[in-house]
């Protein structure tokens, strides 16, 4: 990944939902203002319908003064564009990526397809969301100043269930994204990997209903561990969760920092990290 720098132009697009005013979309251009950056945006925000959405893809990754992208809204239909993206324009002009939610079918999409690295974490849409020690990390983050190693100490993993030390390249984000794209072919390579999940809007029923389909499809046979982040639940479902699992031989961690929650951390598609039986560390640097 390579770093921004103070003075480097951001593009914002809203590949899922349009941002819901034009006072949401001033907002989040202070806020990126006062960070130091320029924000660059399409003035069609609002009302953009998919071949739009497409356009500012290829149009913000061939543009070679835009050091990163941020999205702007999650929601719903992601997925409707991504048979209109030419990957290639991804692969050979890669750049910082972010957006979680429903932005999922992109961070997939462009980690399999593209071979970018792609971060699941905030979108910008609008102030409430962003608050100031989640900007600071986040910057901090794609600025270079901290690694995804110090992200992980501020994650205050718990373990939900162990295993011996393990290497595995990270994957993962929305959970009901995530079972959409099983059987396309946007579907991530399970094999080996280390699968972070969130949710949001769903009752405990239907999340373990949708952790049971990648069970019943042998993902759980093929990863090597798993993140629960923030399922958006009423409740703790974290012992229902191992109770499904109980024959997965990966380890399970559980955080309340990835996901619909005011402090969505970063945390980076196609990292490759290790367990040692007590800590999650990045392999390599960014």
């Amino acid at each position: 990944m390579e770093n921004i720098k103070i003075g480097d132009k951001i593009g914002l697009i809203a590949p899922s939902g349009n941002p819901k005013s034009k006072e949401d979309i001033e907002e989040i251009t202070k806020i990126i203002k006062n960070r130091g950056f320029s924000p660059i945006f399409s003035t069609d925000l609002l009302t953009q319908e998919n071949t739009e959405k497409v356009r500012d893809i290829h149009k913000f990754f061939l543009d070679k003064e835009i050091k990163a992208i941020f999205t702007l809204r999650g929601g719903f239909s992601c997925n409707e564009v991504l048979d209109s993206i030419d990957y290639s324009i991804i692969e050979n002009n890669k750049k910082i990526f972010i957006g979680f939610s429903d932005i999922t079918n992109l961070l997939i999409a462009f980690n399999k397809k593209s071979n970018l690295r792609t971060i699941h974490g905030p979108i910008f849409s609008e102030k409430k969301y962003l608050d100031e020690p989640l900007l600071e990390v986040l910057f901090s983050f794609i600025e270079g100043k901290i690694d995804l190693n110090d992200i992980f100490k501020k994650m205050n993993f718990k373990i939900l269930k162990n295993s011996e030390k393990i290497n595995g390249e990270l994957i993962g984000g929305n959970l009901f994204v995530l079972n959409n794209l099983v059987c396309t072919e946007y579907e991530p390579e399970w094999k080996n990997k280390i699968l972070f999940i969130e949710s949001v809007g769903l009752s405990k029923e239907i999340v373990i209903s949708m952790i049971t389909h990648l069970k019943q499809i042998r993902v759980f046979d093929k990863i090597r561990g798993l993140i629960v982040g923030d399922m958006g639940c009423s409740e703790d479902i974290s012992e229902i969760i191992l109770n499904n699992l109980k024959d997965f031989e990966g380890f399970i961690l559980k955080t309340e920092y990835i996901g619909h929650v005011n402090k969505n951390l970063p945390i980076m598609v196609g990292e490759i990290v290790e367990w040692d039986g007590n800590n999650l560390k990045s392999k390599r640097n960014n």
